[in-house]
């Protein structure tokens, strides 16, 4: 004959669910500091003036207003950076994803 199983104890399932928690909580926060880092990498590639423009509208707040006036171009100049700032970061984060930079790709 088989024998039973033996019943699992209270601790030993909360300990188990803590580790699990654990883990996952370990895995997303490498995955999400990979993908920071896959951004960040993205954003230095781009030109410097680009990068600038995406810089100052996206992450400290400036109008493209403020931007033209500090950097001596039109608004309409700043948004199309911005916009050229955009596809180029789209273009190089779907590349990274299949395995092949996009920027080395365009300098050819």
């Amino acid at each position: 004959m088989k024998a039973l199983p033996q019943p699992i104890s209270l601790n030993l399932l909360a300990t188990t669910h803590r580790k699990l928690k654990h883990s996952i909580s370990k895995l997303f926060t490498r995955k999400q500091q990979s993908l920071t880092f896959k951004i960040k990498r993205a954003v230095s590639k781009l030109p410097k003036q680009i990068k600038l423009v995406f810089i100052l509208h996206v992450i400290k707040g400036l109008s493209h207003e403020q931007i033209a006036q500090l950097l001596s171009i039109s608004p309409a100049t700043s948004k199309m950076w911005l916009m050229t700032a955009k596809y180029r970061l789209k273009q190089e984060l779907l590349s990274l994803q299949k395995g092949v930079s996009y920027v080395q790709n365009t300098q050819r």
